[in-house]
């Protein structure tokens, strides 16, 4: 008797129900344009230590 009134509150809260699969896609779409920007300071970085080790070795050698 439980599990049957079990089922029916499942069966008719399917529609309502999360999946793993739609939190992933919105998690995902929240995420890029952090990943953009991220990627972007990556670059910055890299371009800053860049010149400063050219600069340094210019001073030294």
């Amino acid at each position: 008797m439980v599990i049957e009134a079990v089922v029916r509150v499942v069966s008719a809260s399917q529609g309502e129900l999360v999946t793993s699969a739609y939190f992933d896609l919105k998690l995902e779409k929240e995420l890029a344009p952090l990943k953009s920007e991220l990627l972007l300071i990556k670059w910055m970085m890299g371009v800053l230590i860049g010149i400063a080790v050219a600069n340094f070795a210019k001073q030294f050698f």
